[in-house]
């Protein structure tokens, strides 16, 4: 037969201070919420930037192939202003666009072979007939600054018809 020992009173009490603990749940989603409600926005934000960044990488090569297309009049005069706010009207981001835009159009036998980054300075509408090649690249709205800036780039070839 076992033997039954006799607790003393700090022993109830503290037996019953951890069974009490170990129960209670009365701050629990508080701390929870607090612990995850950081690393969870975050996550949105992420996904709301990438998104930001696709729809903009869409629209701005939508933009540059309709010009490719159907080239417009200042397009072909080479007027690169009036050209930079016919393409931001086009994407989805027409402000972040307007500031940040670097177009590029020159002839494809003036063109390095080597990669070359997008700084917007040549704009030669070439002439008549001449293979033009068109790029241009933009920064996504950022949502946060911890965030890195995306930058989108799209470019497009076309033959320069007579105006």
């Amino acid at each position: 037969m076992p033997v039954r020992r006799e607790r003393g009173a700090a022993g109830r009490a503290g037996e019953g201070l951890i069974r009490r603990f170990g129960a209670a749940s009365g701050g629990a989603t508080a701390v929870e919420f607090s612990l995850l409600c950081l690393p969870f926005f975050l996550i949105v934000l992420a996904i709301l930037q990438y998104f930001c960044f696709h729809i903009m990488r869409g629209t701005l090569s939508d933009a540059l192939y309709q010009s490719a297309a159907n080239p417009e009049t200042v397009l072909l005069l080479g007027q690169k202003d009036a050209y930079k706010t016919i393409v931001c009207n086009k994407t989805a981001f027409v402000d972040t666009c307007l500031s940040t835009i670097k177009l590029e159009m020159q002839p494809l036998s003036n063109v390095a072979t080597s990669a070359t980054a997008i700084t917007g300075t040549t704009f030669d509408p070439g002439s008549t007939n001449d293979v033009l090649v068109l790029r241009g690249s933009s920064n996504v709205i950022n949502f946060l600054p911890m965030f890195p800036t995306l930058t989108v780039k799209a470019s497009v070839l076309f033959r320069r018809p007579t105006l």
